[in-house]
């Protein structure tokens, strides 16, 4: 959870969701942060939760299912010659 900040009577307070790969017998290890979205506190206390669309993630994902479709039809169509 972030820092909440206040606008007004309105209180937002931001949040992100990660990916944790550790490695098992050293000190290191891989960490993904992406956004999760924003907590909105009205003043007459009630809370809507807003969800952030992670638009970079959607476009990898995307490009990488082209890629293996591509590389999968180009193997089948020009990896077959007799």
């Amino acid at each position: 959870m972030g820092e909440p900040m206040k606008f007004g009577e309105t209180e937002v307070t931001p949040y992100s969701r990660s990916t944790t790969v550790l490695i098992p017998g050293d000190a290191g290890g891989l960490v993904w942060s992406r956004p999760g979205g924003v907590i909105v506190k009205q003043s007459d206390g009630t809370e809507v939760d807003l969800l952030i669309r992670d638009a970079t993630r959607i476009a990898q994902i995307t490009l990488l299912a082209i890629g293996l479709l591509g590389g999968l039809t180009a193997w089948l169509f020009l990896g077959r010659k007799n």
